[in-house]
């Protein structure tokens, strides 16, 4: 199961001492998979009046790890520019 995984590599990394990775990451998992369990239901239900957007939910996932990369390229340039 997704969150188990989740949880597990984010009390991982916790202990590790990397808390923002786990706050970026985990926290932009653990928001997608709440939105795209809430909505759909909503939607069916006729409380909400939009299309389906579960995909939406998965860009969280997409700014958090993107920030994430840059981060760690901009960590490399300033490594390679000591060398």
């Amino acid at each position: 199961m997704i969150v188990g995984d989740v949880l597990a590599a984010g009390i991982r990394t916790w202990r590790n001492g990397d808390r923002r990775r786990v706050l970026l990451a985990g926290g932009s998992v653990a928001m997608s998979i709440v939105l795209g369990r809430i909505h759909p239901p909503l939607v069916e239900a006729g409380i909400v009046a939009t299309p389906y957007r579960v995909s939406f939910a998965f860009l969280a996932i997409v700014l958090a790890l993107s920030d994430v990369l840059v981060s760690n390229a901009a960590l490399a340039w300033g490594y390679a520019d000591e060398m």
